[in-house]
């Protein structure tokens, strides 16, 4: 390694240690796993940016919609204890999802309480009584008398426009519900049983909606509750179960002496007070609500319950959109009867996840399959199908648009995150790829010019580029504009006009040319993958591929090719005399500045091969060759910056201290984008084997690669990935991308040791485990881009 590559791997802030929480081992080794199995994580419909999320201890989950974070209510999922059959005054054991309350009853009285307590009517399972089961479309808890199971969907999304899409289908895919499943063993008791599930709003409920029970607006058609008409709990039915297989069941008739629906100030006044008589469980004035299952003597049933959600339309600002769920859906009561009445056939579809057979037969270890579970539910929840309403600069009426929300930050279609839900998207829906990329062009694109850094007061023509998003928190920013980029900056919040460029062709590539195949996985007959139609939509984009190829040009140097390099050389005037950031915003300059940043430079590699591959499928052949060639400056420029007494490259090329003589793993990233664009393996290795300069090029990111994965340099002490020697961020979304070039393309070996320490990073560290999966992490703790959507790019791991 020697002296002068330590001497430059310096931490950009102390180290924090965080605080371990107790552990417990969960079991099979074939399952997705993690030792501490207390994380909160996503249980989302598709398209609804809704979740019940659980997982976490305490008062930390529930049901929260159009938010950047768990909703933090007191979840009860509890079985009565035996020695309460006989009593009045019921006593239950919950899953630990509940924390300390206040009760409110004397916020209406002259006797108001401050203090917080646990309920007095109910024990919390000890962890070694618990059990997970931790899936792609099922959550399962076990403990003594009790199971929940949470179901939801990882289901394939029909093209809207599509001549061959049925609106059932889209009806039964874009359904804002999941399902719940108590299972309450009573075969050992000749007494009736309770169990209850529902929550409690946090301690301070003032401006919150309360509960209304549906038993009395539908006639006794649904049995539950609802909030504000944005969310309900429903029941739909239960099963008898025996030898654990389900044998018998009802949907009309079991309510009236099964389930019932409680409100109170809490679980205590429910049970253990005056109000335990049905007659008052009406309550309207409480903030908490349960629904009550009643198993009937030696039996055990598993009682289904549909989570529901429902916003309004007209619901967005900037643009008039409603969730496209609308065209089907008046009111949350229509989302409950649907849900209710078609319960058992959408939980034997949801039961078996549309990439189920892909991820089973991936070469994965436990930890990179935990891993990809877990971000592939946090995409989901952080997704929304809308459909505008009114006209708008650059939309029509009627025009479905995806979003993708950027978790706890909630901008919307954030350009660089589109790139790496690509891999994703194509496996799932390609033509969301398509309609983000769209928008794009017909809303988010600007032209800018660009000053040479030694010159700012003269300027060049540069060219098209993209926005950094489309809005936030359900506002969409204006034509061309973002809501994060700031001028006169050269850190977090200026401009990324480079990159976003780069992100856009990459996606544009990724689009028309990723061709996924794996065992498990069969993309045959889907409309969206047709060969025809991708290419005629390169072929409608024509225009703007070229210009992004002039574009980018122009960013190298904007008048002299002889002056050229394959890199980013200059800065839009968009920064009006500050300097353009990347994606890596909130890290030091080693991978957050874009001139001749050696990850910025391996994107252009990556694009100029990416934009050759299309315009040979364009027949746009000259072009095609003068693309080639930009990508063999960068790849020569790259290649000649490595230091043989490092055996490694610096970050900024020419530095030689301070942060810019980093060493980072993201020099390589974007070597995935040509493969996955269509420039095969076989294609590319051909390539190198022909041309010197990428042969060279990818053998000195092999040896940079090597050098770099050790301890005191890229690898933290716990054996984690560290993006940058210089920076204790590391973000898990690029470090998935970066170990399938690693591992695939550059035939680097990791060490499984590696994905532990991710995995624990999920879900051991501090308060980690509270926000799901998250993608900024400072030396194993989650301070940035928490309850976050981009690990997806873990789906490429499929695909090795």
């Amino acid at each position: 390694m020697g002296n002068k590559l330590s001497s430059i791997c310096v931490d950009d802030r102390k180290d924090v240690k965080p605080s371990k929480p107790v552990t417990k081992e969960i079991v099979e080794v074939d399952k997705p796993t993690s030792s501490n199995f207390f994380f909160n994580a996503f249980h989302s419909p598709v398209g609804a940016f809704a979740s019940f999320t659980l997982g976490y201890k305490g008062a930390s989950g529930g049901a929260g919609q159009g938010i950047g974070s768990p909703a933090n209510h007191n979840v009860y999922i509890g079985i009565e204890n035996k020695e309460s059959q006989l009593l009045k005054e019921k006593t239950f054991t919950s899953f630990p999802f509940i924390g300390a309350t206040r009760d409110t009853s004397g916020d209406f009285t002259s006797t108001k309480k401050n203090e917080f307590t646990l309920p007095e009517s109910t024990k919390i399972f000890s962890d070694s009584q618990i059990e997970r089961e931790f899936e792609l479309s099922t959550d399962t808890w076990k403990a003594p008398g009790i199971e929940f199971k949470i179901v939801s969907p990882i289901k394939r999304i029909p093209d809207p426009d599509s001549p061959k899409t049925t609106q059932e289908s889209l009806k039964r895919v874009l359904l804002p519900a999941i399902f719940a499943q108590v299972t309450v063993d009573n075969l050992e008791s000749d007494l009736p049983r309770r169990a209850v599930f529902g929550y409690q709003n946090p301690a301070d409920g003032r401006g919150l909606e309360n509960f209304l029970h549906l038993e009395g607006i539908t006639d006794g058609e649904l049995i539950g509750f609802q909030q504000g008409g944005k969310i309900a709990i429903v029941a739909c039915g239960w099963q008898e179960t025996k030898d654990d297989q389900f044998t018998s069941g009802g949907s009309e008739t079991f309510a009236t002496d099964e389930v019932k629906t409680a409100t109170s100030f809490g679980l205590d006044q429910i049970f253990r007070t005056a109000n335990n008589i049905e007659d008052n469980w009406g309550f309207g004035l409480g903030q908490c609500t349960l629904n009550v299952v009643t198993a009937p003597p030696r039996s055990k049933r598993t009682y289904t319950f549909a989570i529901c959600f429902f916003r309004q339309q007209h619901h967005t600002l900037g643009i008039d959109t409603g969730f496209y769920y609308t065209k089907f859906f008046d009111t949350i009561i229509d989302v409950a009867k649907f849900a209710k009445e078609n319960h058992e056939s959408l939980i034997a579809e949801w039961k078996t996840p549309e990439i189920g057979g892909l991820v089973d037969n991936a070469k994965l270890n436990k930890y990179q399959r935990f891993q990809l579970i877990h971000a592939v539910r946090a995409y989901y929840g952080s997704t929304e199908l809308l459909l505008t309403l009114k006209d708008a600069e650059g939309i029509k009426a009627g025009r479905p648009l995806w979003i993708v929300n950027e978790g706890e930050y909630r901008m919307m279609n954030t350009c660089d995150l589109m790139l790496d839900h690509s891999f994703f998207e194509c496996v799932m829906n390609r033509w969301v790829l398509k309609n983000i990329l769209d928008f794009y062009v017909d809303r988010y694109s600007y032209y800018d010019k660009v000053f040479l850094p030694e010159d700012p007061n003269t300027f060049y023509e540069g060219g098209i580029s993209f926005a950094h998003d489309q809005g936030i928190a359900d506002i969409f920013t204006g034509a061309g504009k973002s809501s994060y980029e700031l001028v006169k900056l050269d850190d977090c919040f200026s401009f990324m006009t480079s990159e976003e460029l780069l992100n856009w062709v990459l996606g544009a590539g990724v689009y028309v040319g990723f061709k996924p195949q794996a065992e498990g996985f069969n993309n045959q007959g889907r409309d969206d993958d047709d060969q025809e139609k991708l290419l005629d939509w390169a072929k409608t984009k024509k225009d703007i591929i070229i210009a992004c190829f002039n574009s980018l040009k122009n960013r190298d140097h904007p008048f002299d090719k002889t002056k050229r390099n394959g890199m980013i050389n200059v800065e839009s005037d968009k920064t009006k005399g500050g300097a353009e950031i990347t994606t890596y915003d909130s890290l030091d300059p080693s991978l957050a500045r874009t001139r001749q940043n050696i990850y910025i430079g391996g994107k252009c590699f990556a694009a100029y091969l990416t934009l050759s591959h299309l315009f040979t499928l364009l027949g746009e052949n000259d072009l095609s060759n003068e693309a080639i060639d930009q990508a063999a400056l960068a790849a020569e420029t790259i290649a000649n910056a490595f230091e043989e007494d490092t055996k490694s490259i610096p970050a900024i090329i020419g530095s030689r201290s301070g942060p810019g003589a980093a060493r980072i793993i993201p020099a390589i990233e974007g070597l995935a984008l040509p493969f996955v664009s269509g420039v095969s393996l076989d294609y590319f290795e051909f390539a190198v084997s022909t041309n010197p300069k990428f042969a060279k090029y990818i053998n000195v990111l092999q040896q940079h690669t090597k050098t770099i994965l050790k301890k005191g340099v890229c690898i933290f002490d716990d054996n984690g990935w560290k993006l940058s020697s210089t920076s204790i961020n590391s973000w898990l979304s690029k470090i998935y991308l970066n170990q399938f070039v690693a591992r695939k393309i550059l035939k680097v070996e990791t060490d499984e040791a590696n994905d532990i320490a991710h995995v624990k990073w999920l879900t051991e560290v501090g308060e980690n485990g509270y926000w799901a999966w998250s993608d900024q992490i400072f030396a194993g703790v989650a301070e940035g881009s928490l309850y976050y959507p981009r690990g997806v790019t873990s789906i490429l791991w499929c695909f090795e």
